[in-house]
């Protein structure tokens, strides 16, 4: 029954009748490396992300119609420390574009290159929020999170075997 407690505690939310959701989403990114000639080696020492997503949702509960625009920015700054090791930032921004609200999460990351083609990234969210639309490209909920990036290939399918 509607306003009684759930079984997790809160407000209960039952939907009778009509009910349709909609979104339409998409993101883009971009990565750029920026290389300096140091003695006789080029060498890239730094990385800098930025992330746009775009999404419009159109949702309907009876005779209400819900609709609305929201956009989410991040950048994600590395700088190598050492040998597979690099320190950096990482930061979104989720607004509407009135600006009317806004959600942000942000802080700092650690970052190795654990294995061939692999790395893995440590991070602590001092802010953070969530958002299941953009939960896989970017993690945007605070606290402590761990990350894992495989660069999969033509090379390494052939390696096991399940390349032509």
């Amino acid at each position: 029954m509607f306003g009684e407690a759930g079984p997790i505690g809160g407000v209960a939310l039952t939907i009778d009748g009509n009910v349709k959701s909609q979104r339409i989403v998409n993101s883009f990114s971009l990565n750029w490396s920026p290389v300096a000639k140091i003695g006789d080696e080029y060498q890239s020492r730094s990385e800098v992300s930025i992330f746009w997503g775009t999404r419009y949702v159109f949702d309907k509960f009876g005779a209400d119609d819900l609709k609305g625009l929201s956009n989410l920015f991040g950048t994600d700054l590395k700088y190598d420390i050492g040998k597979g090791i690099d320190l950096g930032f990482s930061g979104s921004l989720r607004q509407n574009p009135k600006g009317s609200s806004f959600s942000w999460s942000g802080g700092p990351t650690v970052g190795i290159a654990a294995m061939k083609n692999g790395y893995v990234s440590i991070g602590y969210n001092v802010a953070g929020f969530s958002d299941r639309d953009y939960d896989a490209s970017r993690y945007t909920r605070s606290g402590p999170f761990v990350t894992l990036r495989m660069k999969f290939d033509q090379g390494l399918l052939a390696g096991l075997g399940l390349g032509r």
